[in-house]
Order: structure tokens, then C-alpha cells, then sequence
């Protein structure tokens, strides 16, 4: 039997050394991903299964008592493909990919700023809003690509 294994998208644990170097703490191994981590839940772009296992999490997360770092935690630090439904990976896989996606540069532009790394930003909700909106601007750009071109003219 072939089993699939799973997409990746990022690991906090591929940072830690660097965020070490830095002498900064573990937690901003992971930095870069919650805003986007955010993101998702904020939009419902969550897994099925992963709502259903994670309902609480998102919730305090929604209701802006806990940051996307519990869910980030309780998922081994990962963010992977089964955390995301199918519109959300096919997103992602373009826009959140390190070498061909736009969303380093968002966050290095609206979060990072003059600070020395990606990974010296400390969470807060005003950056996950600013954050939020951007990567909104941008699923709405890619959301347009992927409409079947006859939706273009049925909407005149």
C-alpha cells in the first residue's frame, strides 16, 4: 500500500538553531509561521479533521485569549497540509512556499521591519491584523486566477 506523506510547510525545529544564535527563545523558532497560522483559523481554512480535533484551540485563538503558538504547539511545532483544507493548500503551496511565494517578503515588510532577523518580531495581535489583511489581499488576488475563466463572464 502507498501511503502519501504529508507536505511540510515549516517546522519550528528548522529554526532553532539559528533563534539559538541569535540567544533568542524557542518560541521565535516559530514566529514567522503563527501569523500565518493565524490567518487560517481566522478564515475557517482549517482541516475538517483538524476543527474537529482542535475545536477548543481555535476558539480561544478566535476569541483572542490564546495565540496561534498553543495550536502551533500542540501540533509538534509543524504546520503541515492535513492542518488545512484543500483551498488552503493549494494557497499555500504557492504563497507561503520560501522560494517562489510572496509571503517572507509580507511578513519581513509589515512585521520584521528594522529588527535584525524574521525571527526577532514578537507576537502581537495589532501585527497578526496587519498581518491578516495583506495575506487576505492576497488570497483574494489568487482566489481570481483560479476561478474557471467562464465565471469571468458569467458575473457581467
Amino acid at each position: 500500500m502507498n501511503q502519501r506523506r504529508p507536505v511540510v510547510y515549516d517546522k519550528a525545529k528548522y529554526h532553532d538553531d539559528t533563534v539559538a544564535e541569535f540567544g533568542l527563545t524557542h518560541e521565535h523558532s516559530a514566529i514567522h509561521i503563527l501569523f500565518f497560522l493565524g490567518w487560517l483559523m481566522d478564515n475557517d481554512l482549517m482541516s475538517d479533521d483538524f476543527v474537529s480535533e482542535w475545536s477548543k484551540f481555535i476558539h480561544k485563538y478566535k476569541s483572542r485569549s490564546s495565540s496561534p503558538l498553543a495550536v502551533f504547539d500542540w501540533w509538534d511545532r509543524c504546520l503541515t497540509d492535513d492542518m488545512l483544507n484543500d483551498k488552503a493548500n493549494r494557497f499555500a503551496q504557492e504563497y507561503f512556499d520560501y522560494k517562489i511565494g510572496q509571503y517572507i517578503a509580507d511578513y519581513t515588510r509589515i512585521v520584521v521591519g528594522s529588527l535584525p532577523s524574521l525571527y526577532h518580531p514578537k507576537y502581537s495581535w495589532d501585527a497578526q491584523e496587519l498581518m491578516n489583511r495583506q495575506i487576505s489581499e492576497r488570497y483574494d488576488t489568487w482566489s481570481r486566477k483560479e476561478l474557471p475563466k467562464w465565471w469571468m463572464f458569467w458575473r457581467k
